[in-house]
């Protein structure tokens, strides 16, 4: 389950392979974590990602390492481990909230040690409280969708 609050709770997605779930709704993953096509070609093309909600709604997030993520309050933010290709695997996703800092102190002793990398994406044009609860649920409705068994 994601985080909606200050905790941080993994969502069981970096499982969903082993337990022989798909990893993406039908098997397609073009939507989560998918760099922008018009920044392809710039500087810029690995520093900003698309997530897509159950909605159809894509939500913009900037890249960070750990350790260089600026603590924004009140932003939604997703933090994010690679599997073996390189793909994304979001790994929670909650609001920093008003005081950031424990936040991203707590995100980074629970998934420090992924394997391939930890990722912390930023998404900063959620104003309100009830924006970034919207953003959160409809991204948490795409990956309960992410979480469903394949078939045969």
């Amino acid at each position: 389950m994601l985080s909606h609050g200050l905790g941080v709770e993994a969502n069981g997605l970096a499982q969903a392979k082993r337990e022989g779930r798909s990893s993406a709704p039908g098997g397609d993953r073009e939507h989560f974590g998918r760099a922008l096509a018009t920044l392809s070609q710039t500087p810029f093309a690995g520093r900003f990602v698309s997530w897509q909600g159950i909605t159809g709604k894509s939500y913009v997030f900037s890249v960070y390492a750990p350790a260089d993520c600026p603590a924004f309050c009140d932003a939604v933010v997703v933090a994010v481990g690679r599997d073996q290709r390189g793909d994304p695997r979001m790994l929670a996703a909650f609001d920093s909230g008003p005081f950031p800092e424990p936040v991203l102190a707590r995100v980074q002793r629970k998934f420090g040690g992924w394997r391939n990398g930890l990722e912390l994406h930023v998404h900063l044009l959620a104003r309100t409280a009830s924006d970034r609860r919207d953003a959160l649920a409809d991204l948490e409705a795409a990956l309960d969708l992410v979480l469903e068994p394949e078939a045969p």
